[in-house]
């Protein structure tokens, strides 16, 4: 018998969401071609889709949210919410980076998150 395993959940990573109901909320679109899990950084990109936030690219330059579900646009653009303003608390080692974020550009992308009002704590 295989072992099932649970991916990363909001609960893992947004600690306090402040504010009316869905207000750091947004509906949007998760470009083409990615399979993100909860908590991913995302940039905006063209066409006002969501991306993989991946510094040193020219177009996703800025992160621009954190995903709130996992979502598999591998097969087309797809529907998601992604967490865009603050005041929020989320949890810095639960976030889930781009592979090729090194150290120096994660820290540009949790100083993204901070300048729209979502902080990143450790230990919370």
């Amino acid at each position: 018998m295989s072992a099932l395993t649970q991916g990363n959940t909001a609960g893992d990573w947004l600690k306090d969401e402040f504010g009316a109901p869905n207000h750091c909320r947004e509906a949007a679109t998760l470009a083409s071609g990615q399979d993100l899990a909860s908590g991913a950084v995302v940039a905006l990109g063209a066409g006002s889709t969501y991306s993989a936030f991946i510094h040193d690219d020219g177009t996703y330059g800025t992160a621009a949210g954190v995903l709130v579900d996992a979502v598999d646009a591998s097969g087309g653009a797809a529907d998601c919410v992604v967490l865009v303003r603050g005041p929020a608390t989320i949890k810095k080692s639960a976030l889930a980076w781009h592979a090729d974020n090194d150290a120096a550009e994660i820290v540009i992308g949790l100083a993204s998150l901070k300048a729209l009002g979502i902080i990143a704590r450790e230990g919370v």
